[in-house]
């Protein structure tokens, strides 16, 4: 739980140092009081955590931009259908976000194997 210190700065490169590494897989990252990221002095970036929240949010849907529906919903597969999709590597290892008020919830998936594209990283 990042119950630290209240600047957007400050959780922001808590959870980029701690999420990936430091949470064990399947494990709960919670973030509480971000409605002081929208009260001076604690909004010291131009981001706050929750702009950062909604970036991996656009990135599970980014398969929608990338394709019309019928390439993305072929069944069977045919060579039309979207086999793969480039993402962040923090994309894949988000299991799904809770929001409530001013508190996230990220879950972290397990990771029961790491893909190719991965694994030369």
């Amino acid at each position: 739980m990042d119950d630290g210190s209240h600047p957007s700065s400050h959780i922001i490169a808590s959870f980029n140092h701690l999420f990936a590494n430091g949470l064990k897989d399947t494990g709960i990252y919670f973030v509480e009081d971000l409605h002081a990221n929208y009260w001076h002095p604690w909004r010291d970036s131009t981001k706050s955590f929750l702009d950062v929240c909604k970036e991996p949010l656009e990135h599970m849907h980014a398969h929608y931009r990338s394709s019309t529906p019928v390439d993305f919903f072929i069944c069977p597969p045919s060579a039309r259908a979207i086999s793969a999709l480039d993402v962040p590597r923090i994309t894949t290892m988000i299991k799904e976000m809770r929001f409530f008020d001013s508190i996230v919830a990220i879950y972290k998936a397990r990771r029961e194997y790491v893909p190719y594209n991965l694994s030369t990283e």
